[in-house]
This record gives C-alpha cells, sequence and structure tokens, in this order.
C-alpha cells in the first residue's frame, strides 16, 4: 500500500461519513502527489459538489428564514468551480472517463447552478453525440431527460424519457 493509496482509502472513508472538507483536503493532496489519479479526481470533484450543495442550502435556509437576507453565493460557487476543475482534469488524464456521461453530466450540473448556458450547451451537444455509445443504457437516457427539463429543452426531454423506457 502506497502513502498515496492509503491517503485516498482514507479519503474515501471521510467522504463516506460525509466530512466532506477533511476528504476534499486529503484528495487535493493525492492530487498534488498524483495529478492522474481518477480516484481522487472524481471524490474530489464530487466532494467539493456536495459540500457546495450543503454550503447552498444553508444559504437558502438563511433566506427562507429572513426575506431580507442576501444569498452568500461565495460560500459555495468556488467549490463548484474546484468540482468542475476536477471533473475536467478528470476527462483530459483519463481515457476512460474522456467520454463517461455521468462525469460529463456532473460538469454540466455544476455549470447549471453556476448559470453558465454555453458551457451547459456545449455538454449537452457532446453528450447527445455520445448516444450511440449509450443507446442501451436506461440511466443514459434518464441523466438527459433531466438535463433537457432543468435547461427547458422539453421536446428533448420527452424523447429521452420514451427511449429510456423502451429499455
Amino acid at each position: 500500500v502506497t502513502i498515496g493509496s492509503a491517503r485516498v482509502q482514507l479519503a474515501t472513508m471521510l467522504y463516506g461519513a460525509e466530512k466532506y472538507e477533511e476528504a476534499i483536503a486529503q484528495y487535493k493532496e493525492v492530487i498534488r502527489i498524483d495529478p492522474k489519479n481518477e480516484i481522487a479526481l472524481f471524490d474530489y470533484g464530487a466532494s467539493c459538489k456536495n459540500l457546495a450543495s450543503i454550503k447552498q442550502r444553508a444559504e437558502m435556509e438563511k433566506q427562507d428564514n429572513n426575506k431580507k437576507y442576501v444569498v452568500d453565493s461565495t460560500t459555495y460557487l468556488p467549490l463548484l468551480a474546484e468540482a468542475a476543475s476536477s471533473f475536467e482534469q478528470l476527462r483530459r488524464v483519463s481515457a476512460k472517463y474522456r467520454n463517461d456521461y455521468i462525469v460529463i453530466s456532473e460538469i454540466a450540473n455544476v455549470y447549471e447552478v453556476r448559470k453558465d448556458a454555453g458551457k451547459i450547451q456545449a455538454l449537452i451537444m457532446e453528450l447527445e453525440a455520445l448516444e450511440e455509445v449509450y443507446n442501451k443504457d436506461k440511466e443514459y437516457y434518464r441523466t438527459m431527460e433531466g438535463l433537457y427539463g432543468r435547461n427547458k429543452m422539453f421536446d428533448k426531454m420527452k424523447q429521452a424519457r420514451e427511449k429510456g423506457s423502451k429499455l
């Protein structure tokens, strides 16, 4: 067992315990040592995204409790930028994940929250181009249905739902 793999194991345990800040620190160190570590890159992105979600929810709750409260997006947007960067790095360094619809949809989801329509559309186009690879995967169509729906592409959403329901 190498120090890097032991650190990945520790980070994975922290992630599983929802101790995202601690997991992030461990994954970051693994990536510093091994910038091509697929597990660390994916789980670092996921940890950043999960922590951002918790912080965003906390901000929304503050606003729900006090209508004058202005949501502080600086508590979660930098984490989303880190998540996108990690998933994008994973795609660059790994042939296995370059065209993985889950990784691409994770990036698209980050850009949805960040309201970056141009990047969302580009990623949707990439995912559409991968349909032939995933046309027997019901989850691919569920993912596409969600992306289309959240981006008000209702005709495509309906088509994805119909294709997925036939599998």
